[in-house]
């Protein structure tokens, strides 16, 4: 049902919100980048990380951050 309304509102012209956070594939195909890249990245302190966590979640401004 939740995903009829949601269609139902993308057809109305409604805009899908932003993502708040990317696992470590997601964030790497946003980037165009290998995840084994966006690893490095993190590694070497380029891109930040989400702690706490058990997998590598990149916030979503990081990655718009990295690019600009």
């Amino acid at each position: 049902m939740l995903d009829q309304l949601a269609s139902d509102n993308l057809r109305a012209g409604e805009v899908k919100p932003d993502r708040l956070a990317y696992n470590l594939t997601e964030a790497a195909a946003q980037l165009g980048i290998s995840p084994s890249s966006v690893r490095r990245l993190v590694a070497r302190g380029r891109l930040r990380r989400v702690p706490g966590f058990r997998h590598i979640i990149i916030p979503a401004s990081e990655l718009r951050r990295l690019v600009a």
